[in-house]
Order: structure tokens, then C-alpha cells, then sequence
């Protein structure tokens, strides 16, 4: 079985990003905030009470990525590598387990879930951190174009994708 490379995981991530933008679309519109703007759709529906339901509303409009991104956990594969007929496996190639696919999880989004945190706390430092994490997992998924086809997310948990058989 062989490991995938660069261009078909990119692929997948970029279905993947269409898809959440839709559903993330959908999802401003339901709380009225613009996804593209930078702020409120209607400014005129919120007063100064509202600001915590718009604090919710950034918070929870930040979790449908990560709720997304979690069928990696269940499935192995995101819709967009689905699509692609990819999935993620342990690194020789047998089914990754559990407990395997949480620790990629929680390893390629640990950004997100630092910045998240750091929203819920309104501890700024941990947004730091998310964003120093992010960059280095960012820079960390080019560890692809090497001969193992590992990002870093991929090395730490000990997994790779691989093109599945149907």
C-alpha cells in the first residue's frame, strides 16, 4: 500500500474547506454575523446585552470546523478524502485505532483548540500559543514532500494516508 503524497492531500483539504465554508456560511446567517464582512450582518439587532450572545456565536461558529475536522476520529477520513477514496491508517498501513486517530486529532488541530480555549478563558496568552502551534503545524504539513509522506501531525501520532482499495 502506498503512502500519499502532497497534491491529493491538498485536494482534499481544499474540498474540505468548501464544504465547511458552506456549512459555516449557513451557520452567520443563522447567528447574523458575516462570515466575510469581519462583523455583524445587522449591528442595528444587537445592543450591549448582546455581547455575550455574539461571544457564543464566535465561539461556536469556531467549533464547526474542529466538529468537522473530528470525522478524522470516526472515519478515518474527512468527506473531502472520501471523495478522494484516501484515509488515514497507522503507519504501516493497517487500520490506525482510536486512540491513535484522537492523538492525530488533537495534534493537527491543537491550534485551534488553544485558541478556542483562550476565547472560553480570556487567557490571551493561549491564543499565543495557538497561533506559534499553528504556524508550526502549518510549516509542519510540507513534511509531506518528504520520503515517508508524513506531515508532522501524521509523524507524532504515527500514522500516513493512503489511497484506499475501492
Amino acid at each position: 500500500m502506498e503512502r500519499i503524497g502532497f497534491g491529493p492531500r491538498l485536494g482534499a483539504a481544499l474540498i474540505d474547506m468548501v464544504i465547511i465554508l458552506v456549512i459555516m456560511s449557513v451557520g452567520t446567517m443563522i447567528f447574523g454575523v458575516s462570515l466575510f464582512g469581519g462583523g455583524l450582518a445587522n449591528p442595528d439587532m444587537f445592543d450591549g446585552a448582546s455581547v455575550a450572545g455574539l461571544s457564543l456565536a464566535a465561539i461556536v461558529l469556531s467549533i464547526i470546523p474542529l466538529a468537522y475536522m473530528s470525522l478524522e476520529v470516526f472515519r478515518a477520513a474527512t468527506p473531502g478524502k472520501m471523495l478522494l477514496k484516501l484515509k488515514i491508517r497507522a503507519e504501516g498501513g493497517a487500520e490506525a485505532d482510536q486512540n491513535t486517530l484522537v492523538k492525530r486529532f488533537l495534534v493537527k488541530n491543537s491550534a485551534a483548540l488553544l485558541n478556542i480555549l483562550a476565547a472560553v478563558t480570556t487567557v490571551s496568552v493561549l491564543s499565543t500559543l495557538g497561533s506559534v502551534v499553528g504556524f508550526v503545524i502549518g510549516i509542519g504539513c510540507f513534511l509531506v514532500l518528504t520520503a515517508s509522506r508524513q506531515a508532522l501531525h501524521d509523524r507524532v501520532a504515527k500514522t500516513a494516508v493512503f489511497k484506499t482499495a475501492q
